[in-house]
């Protein structure tokens, strides 16, 4: 079995990964797709410059700590965060994975008493591909509070 989650959506097996960020953050990503440029302007302690960090999802019934760690990791870019879920069909995920522009790792310096999902890192060379192929959703937490 992979580290990534296999979850069958319309007879395709996709990958499901969670990016915690502010709102705005969520709806530029929407809007322009995933950027370097952006990722540079909006990075927080990055030990990666302009790139994308997430952590991979199990299937939505069951979607693993990496949906709330994507949360806490939010909360560096505002006090209310979403979370955005990427959707991508599993052979891109996997393509992306061969040629080294996505990397699943260990969090550098996390101590393993904490616990601490390992981070998907994608590379800027990703996201032509990725954009052309991921499926985005807001998750909102506060919904109507805000």
């Amino acid at each position: 079995m992979s580290t990534a989650a296999h979850v069958i959506m319309a007879q395709q097996l996709v990958v499901n990964f969670a990016h915690g960020t502010s709102l705005d953050n969520a709806h530029n990503i929407l809007r322009i797709g995933l950027n370097r440029t952006a990722a540079l302007a909006n990075s927080f302690g990055s030990h990666v410059s302009g790139a994308f960090f997430a952590r991979v999802l199990g299937p939505p019934t069951h979607p693993g700590p990496g949906l709330q760690t994507a949360y806490e990791w939010g909360k560096r870019h505002s006090a209310m965060p979403v979370v955005l879920v990427g959707q991508l069909p599993e052979r891109i995920f996997r393509e992306l994975q061969a040629s080294g522009f996505i990397v699943t790792q260990p969090v550098p310096g996390a101590k393993e008493a904490y616990e601490v999902p390992p981070e998907t890192i994608f590379y800027p060379d990703a996201y032509p591909l990725v954009n052309l192929h991921v499926q985005w959703q807001i998750v909102d937490p506060y919904g109507t509070r805000r």
